[in-house]
């Protein structure tokens, strides 16, 4: 890969090649941290690892995983509310639709 191609025109790389790029960055702690705003604003490999080189890079804070049970209510009221758009999805197609009742679409029996 030539180090003055640019990523998008000559390499053909989309913003989710970009964006693997960026978080496959961010997993190595001795890289400098980079997002998809620097890719954009330097899209050579060159000019990317000029800007890179020049910012200085902040500190890595480490972040508090989440607890057990927080984790276990976001699953259940994720698992409640899809529980309930399934029922309203469910009695709305046993009922017939408003719209199906007024003739704007006709049901198939």
């Amino acid at each position: 890969m030539p180090v003055d191609a640019h990523s998008f025109d000559d390499l053909g790389a989309n913003s989710l090649t970009m964006a693997h790029f960026c978080a496959r960055v961010r997993k190595h702690p001795h890289l400098p941290p980079v997002s998809i705003r620097d890719v954009y604003g330097h899209p050579t490999v060159r000019s990317l690892a000029a800007a890179l080189a020049e910012a200085p890079a902040p500190p890595r804070e480490a972040t508090a995983p989440g607890s057990t049970p927080r984790y276990v209510l976001c699953g259940a009221l994720q698992l409640l509310v899809f529980a309930g758009y399934c029922l309203a999805a469910a009695l709305g197609s046993a009922q017939g639709l408003p719209t199906t009742r007024r003739g704007v679409c006709t049901r198939v029996n």
